[in-house]
């Protein structure tokens, strides 16, 4: 039997390779959030990827050979020149990646429409965002889901403001 990792995917082709059994990551309860996970930190990767890359090169060069001339080591560089300026990025990504983490609909509905509801077998990947669609566009319950999304724009407005707080400490 030639086994084609088209037909399972690559992380159950490598899985079949070493001899484990394929993983129905989707149609187990324990395993469909976690998938929906790193499908969404992967997607995220890159984005966050250009901000870092932005704000490296938005330090001068020459604030690090003038620390090159004063004797400072790699490490150094990374922890008091490096890390402080990137502190802008910083706080950028970790706010924006919260507030997407909050925000996670299309991911969850799309890998888990074939179920009887949206959130996947026994509701194991339901998010905020997929309840409320589902209380406000599958069981037309309007004015639940406008409480849901009051409640969850304040969630995040107050960890926005935490988060700014708390990440913004040093300045």
């Amino acid at each position: 039997m030639v086994v084609r990792w088209g037909n399972y995917g690559l992380i159950n082709f490598v899985l079949l390779k070493l001899g484990i059994p394929p993983v129905d990551w989707l149609t187990n309860p324990s395993t469909t959030l976690p998938a929906i996970m790193v499908m969404s930190i992967w997607g995220g990767v890159g984005y966050n990827f250009i901000i870092f890359l932005a704000g490296l090169q938005g330090i001068p060069r020459t604030i690090y050979e003038a620390a090159e001339i004063d004797g400072a080591s790699g490490f150094q560089n990374f922890w008091h020149i490096t890390l402080p300026l990137l502190r802008p990025a910083i706080v950028f990504v970790v706010l924006m990646s919260v507030i997407g983490s909050f925000q996670v609909f299309d991911q969850v509905y799309i890998l888990t429409q074939g179920t009887e509801y949206v959130g996947g077998v026994l509701h194991s990947a339901l998010t905020i965002v997929t309840y409320l669609y589902e209380r406000g566009f599958e069981r037309f319950e309007m004015g639940y889901a406008s409480a849901i999304a009051y409640m969850l724009f304040f969630l995040i407005f107050a960890l926005t403001l935490f988060n700014l707080k708390f990440l913004r400490l040093k300045e």
